[in-house]
């Protein structure tokens, strides 16, 4: 049995860009959700992601700052030829009273939720499959008229035919804003501060804790810039960057980012995508070219609706 749970986590951790991602690279559960297509497309820079339902799953307290409430749906392939495949809907929502300053306006509401539910699979061998579903919880809110604090809370449980490899899992992510000007943004996240992971046949671990620091910029002519960094208590750093740059009046923004795991087994990842938004509707497209002896080519999609 103990063969066959390192074999599912050996898949699990092929299909990395999901929740059941081994700390990261290392072995393990690590409760990380499904990013943003938008935040993938540039670096899998989400720490500071405003715009979409999904990027609460990064940062909690970026939900005060969601212009209005809204709904992502997508789906995303997780390896390239392999069967393996995430699926994930998420609604974000601004709460309580607007928020104005002199000089700016409205600048986002004092308080904010947030949820998705993600849920990932993976064929294994001689026809029998191992999916799992991590539903997150998220709430914010504005602790001074530039800054907001927010909390996740995340649980995971498994589905498969086969006996004994069944696992539940429980953590709390925590995060913080800060709009240092209209123009520059700071974040930070603390993933896991606290966990626990259960598998069927007894075994117990923990999640890695992880530390994520991120900036979101503007730049000229409406294009904006991303930057973040992750290390975890259990694997080497990350490091992401990204552009976003509009075309014209369109509605269509093209993007395209860049993606290093350092480490013994570092990699050099190139991202890109589009978003095209019509009125209250928005579709995202992020390609992300892995190399060809860890996830290799894999694409993304979603369709996202914010409530007018």
């Amino acid at each position: 049995m103990k063969a066959l749970k390192v074999g599912i986590m050996g898949m699990m951790l092929l299909a990395c860009a999901g929740p059941a991602c081994g700390h990261e690279g290392s072995g393990g559960m690590s409760l990380q959700p499904w990013p943003s297509v938008r935040a993938l497309a540039m670096g899998e820079t989400g720490l500071a992601e405003t715009r979409d339902a999904a990027g609460f799953t990064a940062n909690p307290a970026i939900l005060i700052w969601m212009p209005a409430t809204g709904v992502t749906l997508s789906h995303a392939g997780l390896v390239e030829g392999i069967s393996a495949s995430a699926t994930s809907i998420c609604v974000a929502a601004p709460l309580g009273a607007a928020v104005a300053m002199p000089d700016l306006g409205e600048v986002g509401r004092r308080f904010g939720l947030g949820f998705c539910l993600d849920r990932s699979g993976v064929e294994l061998s001689q026809g029998t499959d191992w999916s799992w579903d991590l539903v997150s919880i998220g709430a914010a809110c504005r602790i001074a008229p530039y800054a907001s604090a927010g909390l996740a809370g995340k649980y995971l449980f498994s589905n498969s035919d086969v006996e004994g490899t069944a696992v539940h899992a429980c953590a709390m992510d925590l995060g913080a804003f800060v709009e240092m000007t209209p123009a520059l943004g700071l974040a930070m996240s603390l993933e896991n501060v606290i966990g626990a992971v259960r598998w069927e046949d007894g075994d117990d671990e923990s999640p890695p804790f992880a530390v994520g620091l991120g900036t979101a910029f503007l730049l000229p002519y409406d294009a904006s810039g991303r930057l973040a960094f992750t290390f975890s208590s259990s694997a080497p750093g990350k490091l992401g960057m990204g552009l976003n740059v509009p075309v014209a009046a369109t509605g269509l923004s093209v993007r395209a980012g860049y993606l290093h795991h350092s480490g013994d087994y570092s990699r050099h990842i190139i991202t890109a995508g589009f978003g095209y938004s019509y009125r209250t509707f928005e579709i995202d497209y992020a390609v992300k070219l892995d190399d060809d002896l860890a996830l290799g080519t894999t694409h993304h999609f979603s369709l996202g609706y914010m409530f007018p």
